[in-house]
C-alpha cells in the first residue's frame, strides 16, 4: 500500500501560471509493505522480529506562507464541512443561506478569527456554488432531461403517501396530490366549489403550476396540484384527465364540483367545459372589474376621461344588482346611453355570460358561501411565490415538485394545526355577534329540527329563517350560505355547528387536526379542548353552559377551607343552600367594588369635564372628540378590559429620552422636539438639515398607489398591479 500527500500550493494538477501553484516541495510519502516469505527475501527490514514494514518520508519545508489568511483561504473545504452543507441544502437552504448559516457556527467556537479565514471550515462563494450545482444535478438530475430521475423519485414518493404521476408527450403535465390534499377531497365544501388559479415562470424551464383548492375552516386547502409545460386547453385538459383518472371521486364522492371559481381565461373555462360540462362556471368579480376598468382606461375604448367613473359606476350596478329587476334596470339605462357604443358593445358581449359574474344570479341559485373573488387561490399563488420559492425560479421540474410535494404542503398543515391549537383570533365571530347585541335570545322561534326564525336586529317585528344543516339564512348576507350574524347568534346561545362558521370550540379543532394530520398521528379530542371545558365527555349542552358555575364552586370550595373542616364530610356538596350562599356572595363583594370604583370614575370624569370647560379651546375640542371615538368603537367586553388596562398601563411612554422645555426652546428655527440634533453647526431657519426644517415640511411626500380598484375608480386613474 503506498499513498503521497502533497502539499495544496504544489504543481501537482495545477497551470502553471496559477497563484496556487507555488511550486512546493513539501510532502509527506508512506508506504507499507507485505510481510510474505517472498518479500522477507529481498529486504532487510523485514528480516527483523518485529518486521519494519512501513516507510515514511516527510519533507516539511513549504515555500510559501503557510500562516496568512491569504493562504488559508485557498485550503479545500474539509467533508465534514461539505457534509454540513449538503444537509443544508437538503433542508431547503440556498447557497447564500448555507453561508451564513456556517458562518454563525463558526462565530461560536473559540478562535473563530482564524477559523473565518480558513477556506476548509468557511468555503469560499464559488466552492459552495460548485457543490450546489453539483447537489442539484446529483438529486434532480440534468437540466434539460429531468424526467429520467423525476421516474427514479417517484417510488420514494410513494413511500410518503404521495402521488407524483406525469405524463410526458407533449405538452408535458405532472400531478401532485399529497396525502393532506387526499384527505381535503373528502370534505363537503370540495364538492361545493373549488378555485382554481395558474401561475408561470417557477422554475427555470419557466414551468407553469395550476393548483385546485377547497375552502375549510382554516383556510384553503389543495385538492391536487399541476405541474405543466404551457398555459394552454390541451394541457389543462390532459392535467384534468389525469386527476379523474387516478382519483375518479376527488369531490367529496362526485365526479364533478357544483361550482368552479376562475378567472377570464379561455383555456382554463374551455378545459373544465370539456372535462366537467356539468360543473357551473363562475368568475372572480375582482379581476373582473379590474379588466373592465383596465379597458376603459386605455386608448382602445374611445372613452373620455370625463365619462370613465360614470360608464364604470354603471358597469358595478349591473354586476352587483341584487335581483333581476335591479339588472334589468340597470341593463336597460346602459343602453339607452348617448354616444359610448364601445362600451355598450362590450356590455351586451358579457350580457352573454351574465350568469358567470352576475350577483343576481348567484343570489338566486348558487351556494357560494359569499366568495365573489378568487381570494383564496391569489393568497396560495403568493405564497408559493414568496415564502416557498422565495421569488427564486426552482432548478428544474424535479426541485419544482419537491418544493411543492413536501416544503408547501407542511405550510398548510402548519397553518390547519394554528387554528386547531386556538392560535387564531376569533374577532370576525365576535364582531357578528356584537350586531345582535339587541336581540333577545329567547325570540328566536324554532320551527323543526333544522329551521329558526331569528328576529332582525334593527326591526324585531321583522324574521328570517337560517337552515342549520346547509348554512343558510334568508338574510343577504346569507343567502349564497355566507356565515351571518343571525347564525352567529344560534350558534352563540344554542351551540349549533354550522358548516361555513368560524372555529369556536374543540369539535372544530380536532377536525381541522384530523384534517392536517390525519387519524394515525392526530391526538386525541380532549388535547383540543378549551382551558375551562371539563376532561370528561359531555354527555349535553347544559353541562357546557354550567361549565363556568362549576369551576368558580370549585374554586370556592378551596378557599373555604376553614369553614368545611367545622362541617361533618361532605356537607357543603349535600347542603346546596351554604353552596348558594358562598356563590351569591363573592359575586355580591365583586358588585360592590365595582359600583364603587365606577362611581369614583364618573366623579372623576365629570370633575375633569369641569376643569375642560373652564379653558375650552380647538385643541381640547379636536382631542375630547378622538377619546370619545375611541369609546364608541368599543363593542365586546374583552375590548372594554383591554382599553382600561392600555390607558392605565406604564408601558407607552416611548422610549426617546425626554428633554426640559426650556432646553427645547433654545433650540433655533423650527427644528424643535425631543429627538437628538445632528452633529455641527446648528440648523437656521432655511437649513435643509433635520427631519423639521422648512423645506422638508413643505416637500410632497410621494405614495405609492394603493392596489384598490374602488379608490382608483373614484381618482380616475389606473388601478396599480401587485405583481
Amino acid at each position: 500500500m503506498h499513498n503521497k500527500w502533497v502539499c495544496s500550493f504544489s504543481s501537482h494538477r495545477k497551470v502553471e501560471n496559477s497563484k496556487k501553484n507555488q511550486k512546493c516541495d513539501a510532502f509527506i510519502n508512506i508506504l507499507i509493505k507485505i510481510v510474505t516469505k517472498g518479500s522477507k527475501k529481498n529486504d532487510e527490514y523485514l528480516k527483523r522480529d518485529p518486521p519494519l514494514n512501513t516507510v515514511i518520508k516527510i519533507n516539511p519545508f513549504h515555500s510559501h506562507n503557510c500562516g496568512s489568511a491569504d493562504a488559508l483561504k485557498r485550503l479545500f473545504i474539509d467533508p465534514e464541512v461539505k457534509s454540513d452543507f449538503l444537509k443544508y441544502f437538503a433542508d431547503g437552504l440556498s447557497p447564500s443561506q448555507a453561508m451564513k448559516q456556517n458562518i454563525s457556527r463558526l462565530r461560536t467556537l473559540p478562535n473563530y478569527i482564524v477559523s473565518l479565514a480558513n477556506g476548509a471550515l468557511n468555503p469560499r462563494p464559488w466552492t459552495i456554488y460548485r457543490l450546489w450545482h453539483k447537489y442539484l444535478e446529483e438529486n434532480y438530475g440534468s437540466f434539460k432531461e429531468p424526467f429520467e430521475r423525476l421516474e427514479e423519485k417517484i417510488p420514494d414518493y410513494l413511500n410518503q403517501g404521495i402521488h407524483v404521476i406525469m405524463d410526458k408527450t407533449d405538452p408535458w403535465v405532472v400531478l401532485v396530490v399529497t396525502p393532506l390534499n387526499k384527505r381535503a377531497q373528502q370534505l363537503k365544501n370540495s364538492s361545493e366549489i373549488i378555485f382554481m388559479d395558474s401561475t408561470s415562470s417557477c422554475d427555470v424551464s419557466m414551468a407553469s403550476v395550476t393548483v385546485l383548492l377547497t375552502a375549510t375552516k382554516g383556510g384553503a386547502v389543495p385538492i391536487g396540484v399541476l405541474v405543466h409545460k404551457q398555459q394552454t386547453a390541451m394541457a389543462y385538459e390532459k392535467g384534468f384527465k389525469m386527476l379523474m383518472d387516478n382519483f375518479p371521486l376527488c369531490f367529496n364522492g362526485l365526479t364533478f364540483p357544483k361550482i368552479i371559481m376562475t378567472d377570464d381565461s379561455m383555456a382554463e373555462k374551455k378545459a373544465i367545459q370539456e372535462i366537467w360540462p356539468q360543473t357551473t362556471q363562475i368568475l372572480c368579480i375582482f379581476h373582473f372589474l379590474q379588466a373592465e376598468w383596465r379597458w376603459l382606461m386605455s386608448s382602445s375604448s374611445n372613452i373620455l376621461p370625463v365619462n370613465r367613473q360614470q360608464l364604470m359606476q354603471l358597469f358595478r350596478k349591473a354586476v352587483y344588482a341584487k335581483n333581476h329587476e335591479d339588472f334589468q334596470n340597470v341593463v336597460n339605462e346602459i343602453n339607452h346611453l348617448e354616444g359610448n357604443q364601445l362600451f355598450k358593445d362590450r356590455f351586451n358581449e358579457n350580457l352573454k355570460r351574465s350568469q358567470e359574474w352576475s350577483m343576481c344570479y348567484r343570489n338566486e341559485n348558487l351556494i357560494t358561501r359569499n366568495n365573489q373573488t378568487n381570494n383564496y387561490s391569489e393568497a396560495t399563488i403568493r405564497i408559493l411565490k414568496e415564502i416557498i420559492l422565495e421569488r427564486t425560479k426552482a432548478y428544474n421540474v424535479v426541485a419544482l415538485v419537491e418544493f411543492i410535494s413536501i416544503i408547501w404542503d407542511k405550510y398548510f398543515i402548519n397553518r390547519l394545526l394554528d387554528f386547531a391549537y386556538n392560535r387564531r383570533n376569533q374577532r370576525d365571530y365576535e364582531l357578528q355577534l356584537t350586531k345582535m347585541k339587541s336581540v333577545d335570545p329567547n325570540s328566536i322561534l324554532q320551527i323543526d329540527e333544522f329551521v329558526y326564525k331569528v328576529p332582525s336586529s334593527k326591526d324585531s317585528k321583522k324574521t328570517y329563517d337560517v337552515n342549520t344543516i346547509i348554512g343558510w339564512c334568508s338574510c343577504y348576507s346569507g343567502k349564497q350560505g355566507g356565515f351571518c350574524k343571525h347564525q352567529a347568534l344560534l350558534k352563540q346561545y344554542y351551540d349549533i355547528e354550522f358548516p361555513n362558521s368560524p372555529v369556536t370550540d374543540s369539535n372544530e379543532r380536532y377536525k381541522l387536526a384530523l384534517l392536517a394530520l390525519g387519524i394515525k398521528d392526530c391526538p386525541p379530542k380532549p388535547f383540543f379542548e378549551d382551558l375551562n371545558e371539563l376532561p370528561t365527555p359531555q354527555t349535553s349542552i347544559m353541562e357546557k353552559e354550567n361549565l363556568k358555575t362549576t369551576t368558580e364552586k370549585t374554586n370556592l370550595q378551596l378557599c373555604y377551607n376553614d369553614f368545611s373542616n367545622n362541617l361533618q364530610d361532605g356537607d357543603i356538596e349535600n347542603d346546596p343552600n351554604i353552596r348558594l350562599s358562598i356563590s351569591q356572595n363573592n359575586n355580591q363583594s365583586l358588585n360592590d367594588k365595582f359600583t364603587e370604583k365606577w362611581e369614583d370614575f364618573t366623579n372623576s370624569i365629570n370633575r375633569l369635564g369641569e376643569l375642560i370647560q373652564q379653558d375650552v379651546s380647538e385643541t381640547s375640542i379636536k382631542y375630547l372628540s378622538a377619546f370619545t371615538n375611541k369609546i364608541k368603537n368599543i363593542g365586546t367586553t374583552s375590548q372594554a378590559v383591554d382599553f382600561i388596562i392600555n390607558n392605565s398601563s406604564s408601558s407607552k411612554r416611548g422610549r426617546n429620552i425626554r428633554v426640559q422645555p426650556t432646553s427645547v426652546a433654545r433650540r433655533r428655527g423650527t427644528y424643535k422636539g425631543n429627538h437628538r440634533i445632528g452633529a455641527g453647526r446648528p440648523p437656521t431657519e432655511n437649513s435643509t438639515a433635520g427631519r423639521n426644517s422648512l423645506l422638508n415640511k413643505n416637500k410632497k411626500k410621494v405614495v405609492k398607489r394603493k392596489h384598490n380598484l374602488v379608490q382608483s375608480i373614484t381618482n380616475n386613474q389606473a388601478n396599480a398591479k401587485c405583481h
